[in-house]
């Protein structure tokens, strides 16, 4: 799946990203973000975060369910994330084989992917089959209804 990788999350690009956008994982907005999730998670939970960047909602996510791991393809996010000591994948070839989580969730990343639908194929072969697929992103059409469901 690496073609379906923007270059701008690689190499000097993607750590010039990194370095803007995710310099810190302390930052308020992760909890405020977390808090949207929160309400779907259970304690015995297995979770994956799709595109966790430095590992910000991860760090919140470890202390509300038992086991999470992360996927991020930018690799200074990433090892950032793993100095926490947590399990982050570089793709989704990497994630353990089948339906091995109980929710995964994603915040602000789809919109950054260049074939969503190969992208959710695949999540949705990680999630056993009750499992939640909890997507965050922009919402810009405003003549749209929105339920949360």
């Amino acid at each position: 799946m690496s073609h379906s990788i923007s270059a701008h999350y690689l190499g000097e690009k993607g750590a010039a990203y990194h370095a803007r956008r995710q310099a810190t994982t302390n930052d308020p907005v992760y909890k405020i973000d977390f808090d949207y999730f929160k309400p779907f998670l259970n304690r015995n939970h297995r979770v994956l975060d799709f595109g966790c960047g430095n590992g910000g909602l991860l760090r919140h996510a470890r202390e509300a369910v038992d086991k999470v791991d992360g996927l991020e393809v930018n690799p200074v996010a990433r090892r950032i994330a793993q100095e926490t000591g947590a399990t982050v994948y570089a793709s989704l070839e990497e994630l353990p084989r089948g339906a091995v989580y109980d929710v995964i969730y994603t915040n602000h990343v789809l919109e950054h992917v260049r074939d969503v639908c190969s992208v959710l194929e695949s999540l949705r072969t990680a999630l056993k089959p009750e499992g939640l697929l909890l997507v965050k992103g922009p919402f810009d059409d405003t003549n749209c209804a929105y339920q949360r469901v």
